[in-house]
């Protein structure tokens, strides 16, 4: 590859890192996320593109969303990997957050779409504790020179805590 073709910039910020310890095991953790949180179908999203368009993928989006305007949009299961390879068996992260939200961001740095959706790591202690994680989206999205951004980020964190507080319920 030619380097006259490349060029790589360094932009600093500063994180923080949020980690809640909830008493209870990390099945009912997990269980009691998705049932605060909906997933996303893929297959719905294709077909409301075909059939709808952009309108009907919107209504399906704020549906899905609920009151938290959140939703689960994948999943990653380390605990599989991991737990074959002598590793933690209870390790999950979750990709949460709303892609109208995203779109909202991305259209004013595209860069966002490398922090929406959020990432939320949820494992267990070897016993009856889940650990939830995941990076402050205040600094996350603090580091856009955008008042939407600083009040985004501080939303979805404030959003983040109810959820959590609810699976603690």
């Amino acid at each position: 590859m030619n380097s006259a073709n490349v060029e790589m910039t360094n932009h600093s910020y500063s994180a923080a890192r949020i980690e809640w310890r909830l008493n209870q095991p990390f099945a009912l953790s997990v269980k009691r996320l998705r049932s605060i949180l909906k997933s996303i179908s893929q297959m719905k999203l294709l077909l409301y593109s075909k059939i709808g368009g952009a309108g009907c993928i919107e209504k399906y989006l704020k549906q899905i969303g609920g009151e938290m305007e959140l939703m689960i949009l994948g999943t990653v299961r380390h605990g599989l990997v991991m737990s074959a390879m002598k590793g933690p068996k209870h390790a999950q992260m979750f990709l949460i957050g709303n892609p109208l939200t995203a779109l909202s961001l991305m259209k004013i740095f595209k860069q966002a779409g490398v922090y929406a959706p959020m990432r939320i790591m949820f494992h267990d202690d070897g016993g009856d504790t889940t650990i939830i994680t995941y990076d402050a989206p205040s600094k996350l999205f603090g580091q856009f020179d955008s008042p939407l951004f600083k009040k985004t980020g501080e939303m979805l964190e404030k959003k983040m805590e109810t959820v959590i507080r609810q699976i603690a319920v």
